[in-house]
């Protein structure tokens, strides 16, 4: 044992010389003031989720954790967190709105450009009921007036039409008059009628009506040339129509009056159903002394350029020649027969009906591209807005007028350059050196 000494007052533990040899000895078994270790290799079987597996939460007295919040603002809660860093809104929201100092971006409109350079304009003008309007862009407001395109498509025939625009339609001036189909095929001429071969039919009987303002009368086999029924707008179907233009269904013809409905010079008396007026030619009807009828004032028809002859239809003979203007479309009734639109010299409103698939009726045609389009396809095609144009009637001796297209006189300007014809001359080469010339709808 060991044995105490003082020194100092300080006690001291002494070792006898055998005692500190044992713990020198590496044999030593014991060793004195050594605490005990602890074996916590885990034996076979062990269960101690602490020894076998290391869970902390089965360890005790573990300390208490606290869930912090970042959003909290009362600093008596244990989760809200002191000494947050003050941040931006748009660190937390994410949103671009939310930025300072944002920078100004273009908002994609030519209009808010700056430094936008002079665009020159060519100004135009025409007169509505003889009050003169003006455009510097020469843009919708003429195309969508009675632009009247002279000589604008030629069918496999040879044969030439106008065109005029109305509303966002561009329509054949004239009826259609030939012979062949697109691809050449032969239009049968005359014989009985027939629902199943393709006919056309010309009444030499009224004669005094030339052929180009007349054109021929077509069954619905050649109307349709093979194509279902259609009452979609635009109908889609070609059918006799030159490559470029259909034949239009009811809708499209809905289209068109619904159009010249709105336009208080196409109207009568203020009615928006009483359009027949404008859209009938100026001659050859049956005359009639009902008011606003079309067979009334003739010479007020046609305001539209559309130029509707009374020609009736072939129905085993010629019939309502000089009193009905009707025209076949692509769409069908229940039962199958195709429908049709017409105009009664009696009338002041454009009428409907069924027709007999055999029955032989006027036929006008659509054109597959806008007004816009159409111009611009005009200009390429032909080089000018002037093709043809001296195909033109002859001016007559009155002052301001010019024999229309369809053979009457009517009140016209001439425009780009704008110069209104004044004289009795023909109009001379100079007055498309300085741009092109339109016919319009006085």
């Amino acid at each position: 044992m060991p044995t105490d000494t003082k020194v100092n007052d300080l006690k001291i533990n002494v070792l006898s010389e055998a005692q500190y040899e044992q713990i020198q000895s590496p044999s030593a078994t014991e060793l004195y003031l050594v605490p005990e270790v602890v074996d916590t290799t885990p034996t076979s079987g062990s269960t101690n989720p602490i020894t076998s597996g290391g869970v902390y939460d089965a360890l005790q007295n573990i300390p208490e954790q606290e869930q912090s919040d970042w959003n909290e603002t009362d600093a008596t809660d244990p989760a809200y967190i002191k000494n947050k860093p003050n941040l931006a809104t748009v660190a937390t929201s994410g949103s671009y709105n939310d930025l300072t100092n944002k920078p100004t971006l273009f908002s994609g409109n030519y209009n808010d450009l700056t430094n936008k350079p002079t665009i020159p304009t060519v100004p135009t003008h025409r007169t509505v009921n003889h009050e003169q309007i003006t455009d510097s862009s020469f843009g919708d407001i003429n195309l969508h007036d009675g632009f009247y395109f002279p000589n604008a498509v030629q069918d496999y025939d040879g044969n030439w039409y106008g065109a005029v625009v109305i509303g966002d339609q561009v329509w054949l001036g004239e009826n259609l008059r030939t012979t062949h189909l697109a691809d050449g095929t032969v239009i049968n001429a005359g014989g009985n009628n027939t629902s199943s071969t393709i006919r056309y039919y010309y009444d030499n009987s009224s004669s005094n009506i030339p052929l180009e303002k007349r054109g021929y009368l077509y069954n619905w086999s050649s109307v349709m040339n093979g194509s279902s029924a259609s009452d979609a707008n635009p109908s889609g179907v070609q059918g006799v129509a030159p490559n470029g233009w259909h034949v239009p269904s009811v809708q499209e013809y809905d289209e068109l009056f619904s159009y010249i409905g709105k336009q208080n010079r196409y109207i009568y008396s203020d009615n928006s159903s009483y359009v027949a007026k404008s859209l009938a030619s100026t001659s050859y009807w049956s005359t009639n002394s009902s008011s606003g009828a079309v067979g009334n004032e003739q010479s007020k028809n046609n305001t539209t350029l559309f130029n509707a002859y009374p020609l009736g239809r072939y129905n085993s003979a010629f019939e309502l020649t000089f009193t009905d203007a009707i025209f076949i479309t692509t769409s069908a009734h229940t039962n199958g027969n195709p429908k049709g639109k017409y105009i009664k010299y009696t009338r002041s409103y454009v009428s409907q009906d069924v027709y007999g698939k055999a029955v032989g009726l006027s036929v006008r045609c659509v054109s597959d591209l806008t007004p816009l389009q159409f111009r611009d396809w005009y200009v390429k095609t032909y080089g000018t807005l002037q093709h043809k144009l001296d195909e033109l009637p002859s001016m007559s001796g009155n002052s301001g007028k010019v024999l229309a297209v369809n053979g009457t006189e009517t009140d016209v300007e001439w425009v780009r350059p704008v110069t209104v014809y004044s004289g009795s001359s023909e109009p001379s080469a100079s007055l498309g050196e300085d741009g092109d010339i339109f016919i319009l709808a006085s």
